[in-house]
C-alpha cells in the first residue's frame, strides 16, 4: 500500500488515504468561529464542555491556548479533539485535555478514525516538543494503551424517573432529606452574580476542608457571565434562617439536554444536616420537569469512598473516565497520579482561607 500523501500549510495538513477521501487536519480555537457550537454539535455526545463559551471561559481566565484538532473531508467535520496548551515555567510546556474539566472526550463521526487521530497527534505532540500529551476521557473508541489514570464517572438518566423516584435511593439519602425539611431548610434556583458568590464563599471553605486551594473567583465570575447569565447554567442554594448551607453550579448547553454537575460546596452544622442532599433532589426534579435527558456527576477519585456513596445513593449509573497520557519525545504512555488527598493537602487544610485563594490564583495557571 502506498503511503499517504501529504501537503503541509502552517498549522493545517492534508492527508489523502488510498482507502478514502481526503482528510484536512488543523489545529482551530472556537474564538475564532463564531458559529462553532452550531458547527460542531453535528458530532454526537456533544457537551458545554465543547462549546465555545467553556473555551473562552478557560482560555481567558488562565491565558490557555486553545489547540483543538479538527478533522474535515470534503468540508464536513469529523473530528474534533479538545486540547489546550499549558506554557509554564515552572511545569514546563504540555498539551492537555481542556483544564478544569473533569471529562472532554474527542467527538468522533466514525470510531475507525482514532487511528488517523492518534498517528495525527503522535505527529503533532512530537514536533512541537510537548513534555507530553493528555486526553481526559475516551468513548465508543479502541485505545490499545492502559489508562493513565482512572476515575469513577456518575450519570442519571433522567428521562427514566417518574415522580416517585425518591423512594428507590438510599434510605440515608431519604432520612437526610427528611432532616433538612424539618429543620426548615429551604433551596432557591438562581442565576444571578450574587448567588455565584454565595456560593464562592461557600467553596472557599469547602476547599480548605478538602485540602486543595480554591480556583480563583474570576474562574466563577467569567462562568456566570458567558454561561449562567445566559441561559446555560444554574445556581442550586440551600438556606437555613437565611444562612447559606450548601451550593452547587450545574451547566448545560446543546441539543443533547443533558445537565453537569459542576461545582459543589457546603459548610454544615451538626444540627442541620441533609442540605447537600436536599440541594440534589431539588436540583433532578428541576431538571426532569424541564426535559434534560441526564444529569451527569462528574468524575470521582476511585478512592473516594463517601463521595462515590453520594453518588450511587441517586441510582446513577457508574461508568469509567479514563485519561490517557503519551510521552512528547517518542509517544509511549505515560502514568500519571491522582493527587486528590496527597500528602499537600494536610498543608492547605491550615492556611487561612485568604492565603489559599491567593494559592489558588498562582497555582493553577501552571498545575492544569
Amino acid at each position: 500500500m502506498p503511503p499517504p500523501e501529504i501537503q503541509h500549510s502552517d498549522d493545517t495538513r492534508s492527508e489523502v488515504l488510498p482507502d478514502g477521501p481526503e482528510i484536512k487536519w488543523s489545529f482551530q480555537s472556537p474564538s475564532d468561529r463564531d458559529d462553532w457550537d452550531d458547527w460542531t454539535q453535528s458530532l454526537s455526545d456533544w457537551t458545554v464542555f465543547h462549546g465555545r463559551d467553556w473555551a473562552q471561559v478557560i482560555s481567558r481566565v488562565f491565558r490557555f491556548k486553545c489547540r483543538y484538532l479538527v478533522g474535515t473531508r470534503r468540508g464536513r467535520l469529523d473530528v474534533l479533539v479538545p486540547l489546550m496548551e499549558v506554557n509554564s515555567w515552572i511545569t514546563g510546556r504540555r498539551i492537555v485535555g481542556i483544564p478544569f474539566t473533569d471529562e472532554c472526550p474527542p467527538l468522533l463521526r466514525d470510531a475507525k478514525d482514532w487511528s488517523l487521530i492518534r498517528q495525527e497527534l503522535s505527529r503533532r505532540t512530537q514536533s512541537a516538543n510537548w513534555r507530553y500529551l493528555e486526553i481526559k476521557g475516551l468513548a465508543h473508541v479502541v485505545e490499545p494503551s492502559a489508562p493513565s489514570l482512572r476515575y469513577e464517572g456518575h450519570r442519571l438518566d433522567l428521562t427514566a424517573i417518574n415522580d416517585d423516584w425518591l423512594r428507590t435511593c438510599s434510605g440515608s439519602h431519604r432520612r437526610l432529606i427528611r432532616k433538612a425539611e424539618k429543620h426548615d431548610i429551604k433551596v432557591t434556583v438562581s442565576t444571578s452574580e450574587t448567588d455565584v458568590r454565595t456560593f464562592y464563599d461557600l467553596f472557599c471553605q469547602t476547599r480548605r476542608k478538602h485540602g486543595a486551594p480554591p480556583q480563583p473567583y474570576k474562574l466563577f465570575e467569567s462562568i456566570h457571565r458567558r454561561l449562567i447569565s445566559q441561559n446555560k447554567g444554574w445556581i442550586f442554594t440551600a438556606h437555613c434562617d437565611e444562612r447559606a448551607l450548601a451550593a452547587a453550579i450545574f451547566l448545560s448547553a446543546g441539543p443533547n439536554r443533558w445537565v453537569t454537575y459542576r461545582f459543589g460546596a457546603s459548610c454544615q452544622p451538626e444540627a442541620t444536616p441533609g442540605a447537600n442532599h436536599l440541594v440534589m433532589s431539588t436540583a433532578i426534579n428541576y431538571f426532569r420537569d424541564r426535559g434534560f435527558a441526564q444529569l451527569d456527576f462528574g468524575r470521582t477519585s476511585t478512592f473516594n469512598d463517601g463521595l462515590n456513596r453520594f453518588k450511587d445513593g441517586w441510582n446513577a449509573r457508574r461508568y469509567p473516565i479514563t485519561y490517557h497520557r503519551w510521552r512528547g519525545r517518542d509517544f509511549t504512555p505515560e502514568s500519571a497520579t491522582d493527587l486528590a488527598g496527597g500528602g499537600q493537602a494536610m498543608i492547605f487544610r491550615h492556611l487561612p482561607i485568604p492565603v489559599a485563594k491567593l494559592t489558588g490564583r498562582i497555582l493553577y495557571r501552571h498545575v492544569a
